[in-house]
């Protein structure tokens, strides 16, 4: 008796309210998900079972092409004001418009702290579901918040640049630019941007470009960092690659990694004999043809948003003027990072569309 009057509470550690916090707003962001998201599935497979039963009518051929929800869901039409859950989808909406600021603040401490993998992950699945809840509530300016702080997220800090005279009289000189580490856990945020432009693709109309200007950095970073994983192995391996006539043949990796402008590149069939970092980064790069590949789903409004974003990235990366066809130029996103665009694949689709 005389010890247990004497005992003293456990220490609580000083991190322990941040953890707590952060599960707090973990679930903020999940519960309004879990509330909101079959709302809109059953919303939309009402939708598309109207409108199939219509098409049916008209025409009765079994055959004939059916509508594919699960790619690019069009919740646009969604009239959620008119379902019998419209009063509790009003206060979902009040409280995700009050909440944003804050929840973004929260989000935005988090994912600059040194969280341990588990901690990252669930952050990171909770950004990707308020984002998401605020794409399907029609909320553009918290959805456009988060999705500028997430593209932020996926690319690396831009190092200073170095200037360095490659001269000793002074003649010449140029920048020598080192081009930033992309980091797993900016690999881990383009991951979850590809989930939110997939499910979120047929509402994002002009703030395409802001995505597909990440897309294209991020794609330059990575094919640097596949490069300077090959070039690691040569100087390791030594002579390995050396034929018996004394010239170098390439592996196949390194041969397509020269081939890095090319679009027809199977990133997923590289990625089967690959390491494990590489193969990361080429099912990476797949994912990225991936969404270009999705894009036929697209309804006729999103497409055209989808090619006019291109278009603009194709202007931006040849240097001509940005219009947004409205008048106004349009500010490029990721002005630090613009001297390391050089030729990449996504800027040779955007080059396409606008030809």
């Amino acid at each position: 008796m005389d010890q247990l009057d004497k005992a003293d509470p456990p220490q609580i550690p000083e991190t322990y309210l941040y953890y707590l916090s952060l599960i707090c707003i973990n679930s903020i962001a999940d519960g309004l998900a879990s509330y909101i998201f079959p709302i809109v599935s059953q919303a939309l497979h009402d939708q598309h079972r109207l409108l199939q039963e219509e098409k049916d009518g008209n025409n009765p051929d079994p055959s004939s092409p059916r509508v594919n929800t699960s790619v690019f869901p069009n919740t646009n039409t969604l009239e959620l004001t008119k379902t019998k859950e419209a009063d509790d989808i009003a206060l979902v909406t009040t409280m995700a418009e009050s909440a944003w600021p804050g929840l973004l603040a929260a989000f935005s401490f988090f994912l600059g702290s040194n969280l341990d993998e588990e901690l990252f992950h669930n952050v990171m699945r909770s950004y990707q579901n308020f984002t998401s809840v605020c794409g399907v509530l029609q909320l553009t300016i918290p959805r456009d918040a988060f999705l500028t702080s997430l593209c932020k997220s996926c690319l690396p800090v831009l190092p200073a640049l170095d200037q360095r005279t490659v001269s000793s009289t002074g003649l010449s000189s140029t920048s020598e630019v080192v081009v930033p580490n992309i980091t797993d856990k900016n690999m881990y945020c383009l991951r979850i941007l590809l989930n939110v432009a997939q499910y979120l693709g047929g509402t994002l109309f002009d703030s395409w470009y802001l995505l597909l200007e990440t897309m294209q950095q991020a794609e330059h970073l990575l094919t640097a960092k596949l490069h300077r994983a090959s070039s690691s192995k040569k100087q390791n391996v030594g002579n390995f690659g050396t034929n018996l006539s004394g010239s170098k043949t390439l592996s196949p990796s390194q041969s397509n990694l020269q081939r890095s402008t090319n679009n027809t590149i199977d990133y997923a069939g590289l990625a089967a004999g690959s390491s494990h970092h590489e193969a990361d980064v080429l099912a990476l790069l797949a994912s990225f043809k991936q969404l270009f590949d999705l894009s036929v789903h697209l309804d006729l409004l999103s497409f055209q948003s989808f090619t006019r974003a291109l278009c603009k990235l194709g202007a931006a990366g040849s240097g001509l003027p940005i219009h947004d066809g409205k008048g106004a130029a349009a500010t490029p996103f990721l002005k630090g990072l613009r001297h390391v665009n050089v030729s990449c694949g996504i800027c040779d689709i955007a080059l396409t569309y606008a030809r």
